[in-house]
């Protein structure tokens, strides 16, 4: 049910594949910079949009993040780069990821924690939705034993990501001609949904167990008003 929903709503020709590169480079501290430049005046790879920061990422001030997104000839290409601070004071590379992408500048970094251990996590806009309401982000989920970025793989298939302190999850608000709340649990590099509630003429709340089969717990008649709701909770839906 939810493939074909959000089948719908993620442009799939628009796909995006990861590269991770290690090495033991090392630089110096530069500022938090953010300049857009939507300008493109050659085919070779040009830098139109770039982001750092070593404040809030990770263990903050022991860990940094730099993004670049690049112009090329067919597509845009987002390199991020993570660093720990070495004994020396100085940063070293720990990762390398490269996203292609067909889609222009504007990432929007966001820097905050969605897996509830303190420690800050990274999301960035990485493609466009069939409807402008569903933004959908790159989530990269830092782990503090590797001291490393998780890449969730399919994080942008769930548009709208927040966050949900109540039920201590990761919630998507999928908006359609109707819509629907997933709610979502990290496991390793994906997320995995465990309940729903979709709306339309009724309000239906599903569950899905440990084999990936959807259980219907419950449906009701909505009130038309009622339809663009996000909720918190699926038992009850609130």
């Amino acid at each position: 049910m939810y493939r074909y929903i959000i089948a719908g709503i993620i442009i799939t020709s628009l796909s995006c594949q990861s590269r991770s590169i290690q090495t033991s480079e090392t630089t110096s501290a530069p500022e938090i910079i953010s300049s857009p430049n939507t300008e493109i005046r050659s085919e070779s790879p040009e830098l139109i949009e770039s982001f750092s920061d070593d404040k809030r990422v990770g263990v903050p001030r022991k860990n940094k993040i730099e993004i670049n997104r690049y112009a090329r000839s067919e597509d845009n290409l987002t390199v991020i780069k993570f660093y720990t601070l070495g004994d020396d004071r100085q940063w070293l590379l720990k990762q390398t990821l490269e996203f292609d992408k067909n889609y222009g500048p504007g990432f929007k970094p966001k820097i905050e924690d969605f897996n509830n251990d303190g420690l800050k996590d990274v999301s960035f806009v990485s493609n466009v939705a069939a409807r402008l309401a569903n933004e959908v982000r790159r989530l990269l989920i830092y782990d503090k034993r590797s001291d490393k970025l998780v890449d969730i793989l399919n994080s942008e298939e769930y548009p709208n990501l927040g966050y949900n302190k109540r039920l201590n999850c990761i919630d998507s608000f999928m908006i359609t001609g109707s819509s629907m709340t997933v709610f979502l649990k990290l496991d390793g590099d994906m997320l995995k949904e465990f309940a729903s509630v979709s709306t339309g003429l009724e309000r239906v709340v599903s569950v899905i167990d440990k084999d990936g089969q959807e259980r219907i717990v419950s449906r009701k008649k909505m009130r038309e008003d009622d339809i663009y709701t996000r909720y918190v909770t699926f038992d009850p839906p609130r």
